[in-house]
């Protein structure tokens, strides 16, 4: 009986430490390494559909408890549908806009359906001053959702501004 105790309190601490989460996605078919291809693809998807002022499609890499701190420090949370509404106006307001995300490191926990990204961003747009260039750093969390890769979380901090209006 003390055997089978011992056993079953074993179980239930690999199965707390070890990452179940992990496991899962394993089962699941998917690897730690197969995440951060994904993710990887996602975010060019992403900057894509930027690049494209696709607002539209912006809804499907979006979290429902998004959050987010723009490069100025301002800080937005919103679902999906807002944050597709937000740049449909930044679409309207700069025809020209483009935001470019590149990340250095994706890392995919172990032990959470969630993700860390690092990377540089710029965004670059035209008005009637002239051409503006503003970039950085960035950290974005993902979380898996019913199986899908979403942003649930970024944080943009401006390192520089060049151009009209900086």
């Amino acid at each position: 009986m003390k055997t089978l105790f011992k056993a079953v309190i074993l179980i239930v601490i690999l199965s707390t430490c070890s990452g179940l989460n992990a496991a899962e996605s394993v089962l699941a078919g998917e690897t730690p390494s197969d995440g951060v291809k994904r993710i990887m693809a996602l975010r060019a998807e992403f900057n894509e559909a930027i690049e494209n002022h696709d607002a539209a499609s912006i809804e499907k890499y979006i979290d429902s408890e998004y959050q987010i701190t723009t490069s100025n420090g301002d800080q937005f949370q919103g679902a999906p549908k807002e944050e597709v509404a937000d740049w449909a106006k930044i679409f309207k307001e700069r025809p020209d806009v483009v935001y470019i995300r590149t990340p250095d490191t994706v890392e995919v926990s172990s032990y959470y359906d969630l993700a860390a990204e690092n990377g540089k961003w710029v965004g670059r747009w035209s008005s009637s001053e002239g051409n503006v260039e503003i970039g950085g750093k960035y950290f974005a969390q993902w979380r898996k959702v019913d199986g899908e890769w979403k942003v649930r979380t970024e944080v943009f901090v401006g390192m520089y501004c060049n151009g009209s209006g900086c």
